[in-house]
C-alpha cells in the first residue's frame, strides 16, 4: 500500500472511532437515564414499604399508648378507693355516719370521674351513699359485692346506670355507664365486715382513648375502639357496635393485618394492644383496636410513587436531552478536524485555513505542552529538585481536569502559605507549603470523567467516587519519602477533613488534623467558592464570609479562619492577581 493510501486509511480509521466515541457517549447518556429511572422505581418501592412500616409503628405506639394512660388512670382510681378503704378500716373505725359520709362525698368531689361511692355490710344492704344515693338497697347479688368479698379487690361490669341515671348524668348529655370497683372492708381479725364500692363513670375511658388519638392536622385520622375479652365493642370513637370475636383471634397483639371492621365498609389497617393492669382484677381483659383507612394509606403511597417516578423520569429527560446536545457540540469540531486530516492524507496539502485558525483545541494542546515544558525547566533551575518539578505538574495536570485556566492551585497555594506565615510558620516551611499544597488534588487524576466533570450536583453513589480521590492522591505521592513527598502526600489526604470530625476519609477531628491539611481545607474553600466552575457560578465575596463563618468550629479550624478573615484584603489580592481569565505563561502558552 502506497504512501497516501496508508494516510487516508489512517483518516478513516480515526473517523470511525470518532463516530464510535459520539455512539458510546449518546448510549451512556440514555442508558444513564434508563437507570435512573429504574432507580426512581425502586426508591418509591422502598418509599411504599416505608411509609406502610412506619403506619404501622405509629399505629402500635399509639394503641399502647392509650391502653397505658387507661391503665395509669384505673391504677389511680384503684388507689383513690384504697386510701378511702384504709381510712375506714383504721381511723374511721369508729367515727359517725355522718363523718364517714363526709369522706365520702369529698372524694368523690375531689375525683370527677367517681359518679357514686358507698358502703355495704357484710349482708349486702349499703349504709352509706354519696348524696345518700342507693342507701338500705340490697347489692347481695351484685357481681361487685360477691368479689370484693372473696377477693382482695373486683373492678369491672360495664353497666348502664339505671338506679343512678335520674341523679347522675354527664355534662354532655351522654348516657352514663359505670365501671364498678370495690373493696373489702375488713376489721382488727381481718374478717369481712362490709365492702366499699364505687361507680366509674365510663367517660373516663372514652377522653383517654380520644386524647389518645389526637394526631397533628397533616397526620392521617385515627379511630379507636375498646373491646372486652370476649371480643364486645365497647366503645368506638366512630359508634361502631356489635362484637368483634373472629377478626381478634387473626389480630396478633403489637402487629397489623387489613380488615374490615364492624359496621364498616371499606377495610382498615388494625392493630391491637392489650391493657397493661398494675394490679389483679377480676372482670377486665380489654383490647384497645386502632384502625386507620387502608385506602387513604394506598392512596398517599401511590401519590409519592408517581411523584418520585415522575420526577426522576423528568430529570433523566432533561440529561438526556442535555448529553445528546453535548455529543453533538462534542463531535462537530472533532468531525471537522477529522475531514481536515482525511483530506491532508489523500492530497498531502494542509487545508486553505490554517490549523491554528481552525482547530483551536490542537493549538492549545501544542501551546499547552510548550508552556507546560517550559515551565518544568524553570523550576528545576529555580527549585533543583526534579522531584517537586515532576509533582508539580502533575497537580496542575489534576486541577486542568475540571478548571479550564489551572489558576485554581495558584491561588489556593499562594493563599496557603501566606496563611501558614500568619499562623506562625517559618520561611522553609511556609515555601514547602506553598508547592506541596497544589498537590491537594492529584487524586483527581483517578476519577472518572463522567463524575469528576458532571455539571450539577453528585448522587450518593457518584460522591461516595469522589469521596476517594484523597485517598487516590496519598497513593500516588507513596514511595518517596523526602519531607516535600511526606508533606505534599499528608496535604492530599487530610485536606477534605473537617475540624468537627464530619470529613473524609478518615473522620479526622481538630488538632488530629495536621496544621497544613487544615490550612488548604480553609483556602481550598475560600478560593473555589469565589471561583467560576462548570457546574456553579463563583460566589460574591460577603457570601462566602458569611458562608466560611458559620462553619468556623465545623468545617474550619477557628483559629485559621479568623486569621484569613482578620486579614480578607490581603487574601483578596492574592485571587486578583490570579484571576481566571489570566494565563499563566509559566504553565500554559502565551
Amino acid at each position: 500500500m502506497d504512501e497516501p493510501r496508508r494516510k487516508m486509511a489512517g483518516g478513516r480509521v480515526s473517523a470511525r472511532g470518532i463516530s464510535l466515541t459520539s455512539a458510546l457517549i449518546a448510549n451512556i447518556t440514555l442508558l444513564t437515564a434508563v437507570i435512573a429511572i429504574l432507580c426512581a422505581s425502586l426508591i418509591a418501592l422502598w418509599g411504599a414499604q416505608d411509609i406502610h412500616s412506619r403506619e404501622s409503628e405509629r399505629l402500635v405506639d399509639t394503641a399502647r399508648i392509650i391502653a397505658r394512660q387507661i391503665s395509669l388512670d384505673l391504677d389511680e382510681r384503684y388507689r383513690d378507693t384504697r386510701t378511702v378503704r384504709d381510712l375506714f378500716e383504721r381511723e374511721l373505725a369508729d367515727a359517725t355516719i355522718q363523718q364517714k359520709r363526709e369522706v365520702l362525698e369529698r372524694m368523690r368531689a375531689a375525683h370527677a370521674y367517681f359518679s357514686w361511692l358507698g358502703v355495704a355490710s357484710a349482708n349486702g344492704q349499703i349504709e352509706l351513699g354519696t348524696e345518700t344515693l342507693l342507701e338500705g338497697d340490697s347489692v347481695a347479688q351484685r357481681d361487685w359485692f360477691e368479689g370484693a368479698l372473696n377477693s382482695p379487690a373486683f373492678f369491672g361490669n360495664l353497666h348502664p346506670a339505671k338506679l343512678l341515671e335520674q341523679h347522675i348524668r354527664n355534662p354532655d348529655g351522654a348516657p352514663l355507664r359505670l365501671l364498678d370497683i370495690a373493696l373489702p372492708l375488713r376489721n382488727a381479725d381481718g374478717q369481712a365486715m362490709g365492702v366499699l364500692a364505687g361507680h366509674l363513670n365510663w367517660r373516663m375511658i372514652e377522653d383517654a382513648v380520644r386524647d389518645g388519638i389526637e394526631t397533628s392536622p397533616d397526620a392521617p385520622p385515627l379511630a379507636a375502639a375498646v373491646v372486652s375479652a370476649d371480643g364486645v365493642i365497647l366503645y368506638d370513637t366512630q359508634g361502631a357496635t356489635g362484637e368483634a370475636r373472629a377478626l381478634l383471634k387473626q389480630l396478633p397483639l403489637g402487629q397489623m393485618i387489613e380488615a374490615t371492621w364492624p359496621s364498616e365498609r371499606q377495610t382498615s389497617l388494625l392493630v391491637a394492644a392489650p391493657l397493661p393492669l398494675g394490679h389483679v382484677f377480676t372482670g377486665l381483659d380489654w383490647r384497645i383496636v386502632l384502625r386507620e383507612s387502608a385506602p387513604a394509606v394506598r392512596a398517599s403511597i401511590t401519590r409519592m410513587t408517581w411523584r418520585i417516578v415522575g420526577v426522576c423520569a423528568l430529570v433523566g429527560l432533561v440529561f438526556s436531552l442535555l448529553g445528546l446536545l453535548a455529543v453533538r457540540t462534542i463531535t462537530r469540531p472533532l468531525q471537522a478536524l477529522v475531514g481536515q486530516i482525511s483530506r491532508f492524507g489523500e492530497t498531502e496539502v494542509l487545508p486553505e485555513t490554517s490549523v491554528s485558525d481552525r482547530i483551536l483545541e490542537v493549538r492549545d494542546l501544542q501551546t499547552s505542552f510548550l508552556g507546560m515544558a517550559a515551565r518544568v525547566r524553570a523550576q528545576k533551575a529555580l527549585l533543583r529538585e526534579t522531584q517537586i518539578e515532576i509533582v508539580r505538574t502533575l497537580g496542575r495536570a489534576a486541577e486542568y481536569r475540571d478548571d479550564e485556566t489551572g489558576q485554581h492551585v495558584s491561588r489556593m497555594s499562594l493563599c496557603c502559605a501566606h496563611l501558614g506565615r500568619l499562623a506562625g510558620m517559618d520561611d522553609k516551611d511556609v515555601d514547602m507549603l506553598r508547592v506541596a499544597s497544589q498537590m491537594h488534588d492529584i487524586g483527581k487524576i483517578g476519577i472518572p470523567d463522567h463524575v469528576l466533570l458532571k455539571p450539577g450536583r453528585f448522587d450518593s453513589e457518584e460522591r461516595a467516587i469522589m469521596e476517594r480521590h484523597p485517598e487516590i492522591g496519598a497513593r500516588i505521592l507513596s514511595g518517596m519519602d523526602t519531607p516535600f513527598t511526606v508533606l505534599a502526600r499528608t496535604i492530599a489526604l487530610t485536606h477534605h477533613e473537617k475540624w468537627d470530625g464530619s470529613g473524609y476519609p478518615n473522620r479526622l477531628a481538630g488538632r488530629d488534623i495536621p496544621l497544613e491539611g487544615r490550612i488548604v481545607a480553609v483556602c481550598d474553600v475560600f478560593d473555589a467558592l469565589l471561583s467560576d466552575r462548570p457546574y456553579k457560578q463563583g460566589w460574591p465575596l460577603d457570601k462566602v464570609v458569611a458562608s466560611m463563618r458559620e462553619q468556623s468550629g465545623h468545617h474550619f479550624d477557628p483559629r485559621l479562619l479568623a486569621l484569613l478573615l482578620s486579614h480578607l484584603d490581603e487574601f483578596v489580592r492574592i485571587r486578583e492577581k490570579f484571576r481566571d481569565e489570566f494565563r499563566d505563561p509559566q504553565f500554559r502558552g502565551a
